[in-house]
């Protein structure tokens, strides 16, 4: 922990560029969350069908811009962060982080489709609770992703075997190299 804080400390700008991610997952996950659980439950039972439409365009025309800024942060900040991390790192690493994107693309498809005005996409804004509720599920997996890929060590963090590692008997002796004990099977 205190070789990560030292590391950050040492490129203000990966410090920056996580903070920006993560204050944008914040946003665009909690804005979603908000809409699923409170905006839409309370417009559906507080207003008559006209004003609850006309109130939820309005809402939508304000929060797409602030959604747009924060997946236009996250893809900035996002290629920013894994251009730092990416190489050093394990297969899982890479196959949990693809998987990680995946979903995120989704999650922005979804999200641009539930706010925008284009004709192609009112079938989705027609079930806007449905697809808000594939939103934050994606979003809390993605969450998740994303706390597992900081514990999965770089590459080179991975403990080397020495050299001259042997293999001991019941004993204590050391009797075979560790290159030709690791064959053996006991019986």
């Amino acid at each position: 922990m205190e070789s990560e804080f030292l590391l950050a400390m040492a490129s203000p700008l990966t410090l920056v560029m996580r903070w920006l991610h993560i204050l944008a997952a914040i946003t665009a996950l909690g804005g979603a969350i908000f809409a699923l659980l409170a905006l839409h439950p309370t417009v559906a039972t507080a207003l008559d069908a006209e004003a609850g439409k006309s109130f939820l365009a309005t809402v939508r025309g304000r929060w797409s811009k602030v959604l747009h800024t924060a997946i236009l942060v996250l893809i900035i900040s996002g290629v920013y962060n894994v251009s730092q991390t990416i190489g050093d790192r394990p297969p899982v690493y890479h196959m949990v982080f693809t998987l990680k994107l995946l979903l995120a693309l989704a999650i922005f498809f979804f999200a641009i489709a539930l706010t925008g005005r284009s004709q192609a996409t009112q079938k989705l804004r027609d079930h806007t609770t449905k697809w808000l509720t594939v939103v934050v599920v994606l979003g809390v997996i993605v969450v998740c992703l994303s706390g597992f890929l900081r514990f999965v060590p770089p590459k080179s963090a991975e403990p080397a075997a020495p050299a001259d590692a042997s293999i001991q008997s019941p004993t204590g002796e050391n009797t075979l190299p560790a290159a030709v004990g690791s064959t053996i099977v006991e019986v």
